[in-house]
């Protein structure tokens, strides 16, 4: 009998079990193989070059997909690292690497001959740890993990490794339909593609990915467009799927080198209906459109894209949007970053934007959970929903959470519900929770033409830190909270349906004019209702007025006491003063002016902290025409030098107000 050595060595991971995914080096005797590679190859005759690192598959080394002896020639030093990069082992030189010997008899000849053959690993047994394992052979095992470098020759995987590839598409492409059922490793490296041309049936399409694929990048791959002249494509496209999980995609559409001047259309990872779809860490940067794309399929509730959950999105310098939502249900991101988002509108960092009203579009348990945005210059996240109101009703289920913008030139602009004032059927909940918008151009918040008929609007404990970065002085576009009709809209709607709670406003720097700004500019004060600016927890800065402007229904909190200003001066009040007014330590008469307090509006609150005495008086050129209720035309309400003194009254209408309460007592004179 004649020893031999294993055809095909197992290498092993630090806990003893085959080694998976691992990386083995080659290199000169007594140097960091890793630094000082040599050339190894896959045959004796060393025809056949091998590309390192060498990887590994159930603790065999891989080539190809199936096991494979490896060859140097002389003397060579040696490091085997698992999938983490982890050191497993490493040998200055091969004198110091045991083998041990094996015996056969000739009743093994056959089995030998098999294991000289492509086929090898047919022959040899695998069975996973743990009660119920079902023995497989290793093939089989080894084969529910492919590699794109099986495919490709040794001058593309070199090009690949180098950066400089052409256009590998089509073998990716291949890769993946060749990897159904299994996982697809996309190994270390940058590979081109240029996308197919628009139009139907490619569309623009770079990578087609199919129900059931597992698609791994590899630390290191990335997939770059080439030079290209196409206003849309998708460079993963995912339509009308199940079952597909896309793990540290990093895909750069490269806008830099496309030759188009005109359109938006060009996707990082286009996903359209489909269900149970999860993408983990992607990065998708440099897009003609967004870096994520997810919208309907068809017009039907079966193109309707759910259970889409995307964790860690990073998305840089995309032309239009980092993410867009056009329908979906249960869609969750976690952890996204949207930055430096600009070349065409919206230009926001997360556009939430249906644009029909078919059964295919739908709002349902989207969740978005601490985004950031930063630099966009639109929107840091909008939500515009004047296409998804129509004669199918719809329910709105929104919430984000923890969204943290800075920089952007607005934070957050949700609005453009228009429900065909109540004709169409549009509710449910716009929630944004704990949001902090720092260095916004303009507004921290602006909802536009928000109709009152539509979702409720609803900030809880929003931060508005330095905004109106422009420096504007304007009370309509530059203070933090704006809820707005613009002058030219020819909407006759009515806007509201907005709260916003217990907000924060801090300034450390510059000015704003207004804390708040509530009116429908083209239609009146009838035109806004259902609106309430509630209880501020903080109002600090030296650049800032306390003033906030209110023109319609609805009503003002302030029980942290954050937002009275202090006015010496004798004289007439309109709705701009809706943080209160506190009477100094000198007496002081207030009128209010009949032309600006509307009947549904916020109640007004005036203080008196001293025993100064403090009168109000309904307007009317000094005398009054109108009067408080209970009280005759004309007569006027006085703190009597009350310290604590403590009154708020409501518009009616017609320049009459009710003393909603009277702490005091105050008294008629």
């Amino acid at each position: 009998m004649t020893p031999i050595n294993p055809p095909f060595p197992v290498f092993s991971d630090v806990d003893g079990q085959p080694l998976e995914d691992g990386y083995v080096y080659i290199g000169v005797a007594n140097q960091n193989p890793e630094v000082n590679p040599v050339q190894v190859f896959w045959d004796a005759a060393g025809t056949i070059p091998a590309v390192q690192p060498i990887r590994t598959s159930g603790g065999y080394a891989i080539r190809n997909g199936t096991p494979a002896a490896i060859f140097a020639n002389g003397d060579f030093s040696i490091t085997v690292r698992n999938k983490r990069g982890g050191l497993v082992y490493t040998y200055p030189t091969s004198v110091d690497i045991l083998m041990a010997d094996y015996t056969i008899d000739a009743a093994s000849d056959a089995v030998l001959l098999r294991l000289a053959q492509g086929d090898a690993t047919s022959v040899i047994g695998h069975i996973a740890s743990g009660a119920g394992s079902v023995a497989t052979t290793a093939q089989a095992k080894m084969r529910e993990n492919v590699s794109v470098f099986d495919i490709l020759t040794a001058a593309e995987i070199t090009a690949v490794q180098a950066g400089t590839s052409g256009d590998l598409r089509a073998k990716l492409q291949t890769a993946i339909d060749n990897a159904v059922g299994k996982t697809l490793k996309i190994n270390a490296g940058i590979y081109g593609m240029i996308p197919l041309a628009d139009g139907s049936p490619n569309f623009g399409k770079c990578l087609d990915i199919p129900s059931n694929s597992h698609i791994v990048f590899e630390p290191g791959a990335q997939i770059n467009l080439l030079a290209h002249n196409n206003t849309i494509y998708q460079m993963m496209r995912v339509w009308n799927r199940t079952n597909v999980v896309i793990e540290y995609a990093n895909l750069d559409g490269k806008k830099n080198l496309n030759s188009a001047v005109t359109d938006e259309s060009g996707m990082g990872i286009d996903i359209r209906g489909g269900s149970n779809i999860t993408v983990v860490d992607p990065t998708t940067n440099n897009t003609w459109g967004d870096g994520i794309y997810i919208a309907h399929y068809d017009d039907t509730a079966a193109g309707v894209p759910k259970n889409i959950h995307v964790m860690n999105h990073y998305a840089e310098g995309c032309r239009r949007q980092g993410m867009s939502l056009i329908s979906g249900d249960n869609v969750v991101f976690d952890n996204p970053t949207w930055k430096n988002i600009s070349g065409t509108a919206p230009s926001a960092g997360c556009d939430i934007e249906p644009d029909g009203n078919t059964l295919g579009f739908e709002l349902k348990g989207i969740r978005i959970n601490n985004p950031i945005t930063e630099n966009c210059a639109g929107s840091g996240i909008a939500v515009s929903l004047q296409l998804f109101a129509g004669a199918n009703p719809k329910t709105v289920d929104i919430i984000i959470n923890n969204h943290r913008d800075t920089g952007s030139a607005v934070g957050y602009r949700p609005g453009l519900t228009l429900t065909n004032n109540g004709a169409y059927k549009m509710e449910g909940n716009i929630i944004t929770v704990d949001p902090v918008w720092e260095n916004n151009l303009g507004s921290a918040f602006y909802a536009i033409e928000p109709d009152v008929n539509g979702p409720a609007i609803t900030l809880i404990r929003p931060k508005a830190i330095n905004p109106n970065r422009s420096g504007g002085t304007s009370v309509v576009y530059n203070g933090p909270f704006l809820v707005l009709r613009d002058t030219g809209s020819i909407e006759t709607y009515q806007i509201g349906n907005v709260a916003i709670i217990e907000p924060s406003i801090v300034l450390t720097s510059g000015t704003i004019p207004v804390l708040f700004y509530f009116r429908d500019q083209v239609n009146g004060a009838a035109f806004l209702a259902k609106c309430s600016f509630e209880n501020p927890r903080e109002v600090t800065g030296t650049g800032l007025t306390k003033t906030g402007y209110f023109l319609g229904a609805g009503y003002i909190e302030d029980k942290f006491k954050q937002m009275g200003i202090v006015d010496a001066t004798s004289g007439t009040y309109n709705f701009s003063h809706f943080g209160g007014l506190i009477a100094p330590n000198v007496s002081v008469s207030y009128e209010l002016q009949d032309l600006f307090w509307y009947a549904g509006g916020p109640d007004l609150m005036i203080y008196q902290p001293t025993a100064s005495s403090c009168i109000v008086r309904t307007g009317g050129a000094g005398t009054g025409t109108g009067n408080f209720v209970g009280c005759a035309v004309g007569q006027r309400l006085q703190a009597n030098g009350k310290a604590g003194a403590y009154l708020r009254i409501r518009p009616l209408g017609g320049n009459v107000f009710l003393i909603v309460e009277n702490v005091g007592p105050w008294a008629v004179i």
